[in-house]
C-alpha cells in the first residue's frame, strides 16, 4: 500500500477531515489530497509522525509506508542511471496506453521476473 493509500485509509478511519490533517500537519488541503491520490511525495518524517498522533496510528504505518516509497524511488533512479536505454524503451512501450493499460504491462513484467528468480 501506498504512503497516500495508508493516509487515507488512517484519516477516514479517525472519521477525519482533510482540514482537519491539513490544520495539525501545517500542509494545504490540496497537498494532503494530492498525497492520498499519489500525485506528491510524502512530508518529512516530522509532520508524518504528528499526523500519525492526530489520526491515533499507533504502528508507525504511515512513516514506514513513506520510507518504503522513497526507497523505491532512490532504486528506480539508480537502475534508470546505470541502464538509460531501459528508461527509453519504457517510456516508448508506455505512451498512449491507459494507466490499467500500464499496470497490465508492469505486472507482466513482475512475473517476468519472478520466473527468472524461480529458476
Amino acid at each position: 500500500m501506498t504512503f497516500g493509500q495508508c493516509l487515507k485509509q488512517a484519516r477516514k478511519a479517525a472519521g477525519k477531515k482533510l482540514r482537519e490533517v491539513s490544520d495539525v500537519s501545517g500542509l494545504a488541503i490540496s497537498v494532503i489530497s494530492d498525497m492520498e491520490h499519489g500525485r506528491r511525495r510524502p512530508p518529512a518524517t516530522k509532520v508524518i509522525r504528528n499526523i500519525e498522533m492526530f489520526l491515533n496510528v499507533r504502528d508507525q504505518a504511515l512513516v514506514t509506508a513513506a520510507k518504503e516509497e522513497i526507497d523505491i524511488k532512490s532504486e528506480a533512479r539508480e537502475m534508470f542511471n546505470k541502464r538509460p536505454t531501459l528508461n527509453y524503451a519504457l517510456l516508448r512501450a508506455a505512451e498512449g496506453l491507459t494507466d490499467k493499460e500500464v499496470t497490465k504491462m508492469i505486472e507482466d513484467a513482475m512475473k517476468v521476473k519472478k520466473g527468472d528468480e524461480d529458476d
